[in-house]
């Protein structure tokens, strides 16, 4: 396993805001190429370790939702943990807000664009991933790929839709997992010349490892409960920001010092 390959040389792995952190042991910078080749693989590996589901962002899709048709873009994500789908719902507008060259106002925008409410969730949301706002609320349709490299965790609020309110950058310290990787590699030696007092021991007495979670449930429903899952336009924009890692080491390096990947 490629993370316990990292860990068992001495190199810190962690998930920071969401984004994979590596400090290597050897003080020499992480190749930018390697580490975008290997962060999906370490992502699910970390996941797993840590027992904690982390949802990665796909898509997104614009529409009028439920009896009122209120406006509407839901967000389409994936569970890395156990590759199910979910869900979220912000409001939004989509129809101009005054007269331009592009249309009147209360004309609708164009597919796939949106304007957030200033009092809404959805700009809480982008600023706790971390992002810059865009220059113009009505541009954000610009940007959405900007959230693709983020692992978030949040809570179900009704079957496979997340609480647009509980959703945030997931972290998970390299501490936890050398804990868990020593735990699991201890629980997994054969024990050598048992004596009577260790196979008398009652199995309820066995220490257990603990599974540190994320965020409390919150339940808070947004402004309004519009939507279903993959309605209205799926737009897919934008790719993956490369992470800012120093580039003065080559992949080749890399790799003769990690071996390929598991």
């Amino acid at each position: 396993m490629l993370l316990a390959r990292l860990i068992g040389r001495g190199d810190k792995v962690d998930l920071i805001e969401g984004r994979v952190v590596i400090t290597p042991v050897s003080s020499c910078p992480v190749c930018p190429n390697w580490l975008m080749e290997n962060r999906d693989n370490l992502v699910e590996q970390m996941l797993r370790l840590a027992g904690t589901s982390g949802f990665q962002y796909t898509s997104y899709s614009t529409g009028n939702y439920g009896k009122k048709c209120g406006a509407g873009i839901t967000l389409q994500f994936v569970n890395r943990l156990n590759d199910e789908a979910a869900y979220t719902v912000f409001n939004v507008e989509l129809t101009r807000k005054r007269n331009s060259q592009h249309g009147k106002a209360g004309s609708a925008l164009p597919v796939g664009q949106f304007r957030p409410p200033a009092r809404g969730y959805f700009v809480p949301f982008w600023k706790r991933s971390g992002l810059a706002l865009p220059p113009r609320l009505g541009s954000f349709h610009d940007y959405m790929g900007k959230l693709k490299p983020i692992i978030f965790e949040g809570q179900f609020s009704k079957g496979e839709r997340l609480d647009s309110k509980s959703i945030q950058p997931l972290n998970i310290s390299s501490a936890l997992l050398e804990r868990r990787l020593l735990a699991d590699t201890n629980q997994t030696k054969p024990i050598l010349n048992p004596d009577k007092r260790h196979t008398k021991e009652p199995y309820n007495n066995t220490p257990q490892p603990q599974i540190e979670q994320g965020l409390a449930p919150n339940q808070a429903a947004g402004q309004y409960n519009y939507g279903k899952r993959l309605s209205g336009n799926e737009v897919s924009r934008g790719s993956p920001s490369p992470l800012d890692y120093p580039k003065n080491q080559t992949t080749q390096q890399w790799l003769e010092a990690y071996g390929e990947d598991d």
